[in-house]
């Protein structure tokens, strides 16, 4: 990718959708793009509402956006690929160039096309390397955002709190995900309690993918029928460590009526694979009835009943 190339596409009056593939520049580069940007100014990308770039870094992507900068780019998608340590500060300046170049956003993208990020949290994995709602405070301004999806083999450090405030800043959310494994023997500090803010201020959310502390029963379980996420179809949980998935169900079916996707990762003979795969059952089941036997012990086999013991007495 050259400045002239570039300086060239700017000017095309129906150019709406760009991909620039294996974008790898040098600081020299770098700096004439920029100054081709500084050029053009009014001209540059006159309709331009998607950009898609596969960068080798975080902050390479945070230099390109500042060329588009007068683009009215609603969708940015980034995928990155890893040759290089990361540092977690790179992901809130790549979401504080995104906002201040492109104010019109709505859709977010963030994808990492090699696995090099395991080895940046398996190295370390301490919390104040967990991404938080800091790193996030860039995009809470963005109050007409519908899709936010940073799909990362790292962990988040984001409690009910952190979440609420997300939701009661993006109100036309349509599509979450904040990674979807957990891994590393890292716990969540969201629970399932979480989804009462998503009820309250995200109508028209279907999709979300984060991952979950579900050990103990929501304590928002019996409060909050009347609040139901209608439009929540697919729920993503990675890892999320789960105890009873009979309550879980319940819970779910209540204050998500129309939830009939629930998906986990990892492999599917972990135990907790397999009990949010009787969540996704029983949610799938017409009556949605079944759930408190889940919880309970099964009887043992071949053990007769009281009642049973009690006819062959009578008889």
């Amino acid at each position: 990718m050259t400045a002239q190339l570039l300086e060239k596409m700017s000017t095309l009056p129906g150019l709406k959708e760009l991909r620039m593939y294996d974008v790898s520049m040098n600081v020299d580069v770098m700096s004439s793009l920029l100054l081709v940007g500084d050029i053009l100014q009014a001209r540059r990308f006159p309709v331009l509402e998607c950009l898609q770039l596969d960068v080798v870094d975080l902050p390479l992507a945070a230099a390109v956006i500042k060329v588009f900068r007068l683009a009215p780019l609603v969708r940015v998608c980034v995928n990155v690929g890893l040759d290089s340590d990361l540092e977690r500060e790179s992901f809130g300046d790549w979401f504080r160039e995104l906002v201040e170049n492109c104010p019109h956003i709505k859709h977010i993208k963030l994808f990492f096309i090699d696995g090099h990020t395991y080895d940046w949290i398996q190295e370390g994995a301490r919390s104040k390397d967990f991404l938080s709602l800091s790193d996030f405070a860039p995009l809470l301004s963005c109050s007409d955002l519908e899709t936010l999806e940073v799909d990362i083999p790292v962990a988040f450090d984001l409690d009910n709190a952190a979440i609420g405030e997300m939701a009661q800043k993006w109100p036309h959310l349509r599509r979450l995900r904040l990674g979807s494994s957990l891994g590393w023997g890292h716990k969540p500090s969201t629970t399932l309690d979480a989804l009462v803010h998503f009820a309250k201020h995200c109508p028209h959310l279907e999709y979300l993918a984060l991952a979950f502390n579900a050990t103990s029963a929501p304590v928002s379980a019996a409060g909050n029928a009347n609040l139901p996420v209608l439009s929540l179809k697919e729920l993503c949980v990675g890892d999320s460590p789960i105890s009873k998935p009979g309550t879980i169900a319940k819970f779910l079916s209540k204050l998500c009526p129309r939830l009939t996707q629930v998906s986990a990762s990892g492999d599917p003979g972990f135990k907790s694979a397999r009990r949010w795969d009787e969540v996704q059952r029983m949610l799938a089941s017409p009556s949605r009835q079944d759930s408190d036997a889940i919880d309970k012990k099964p009887s043992i086999v071949g053990k007769k009943s009281r009642s049973q013991r009690s006819r062959r007495k009578a008889s």
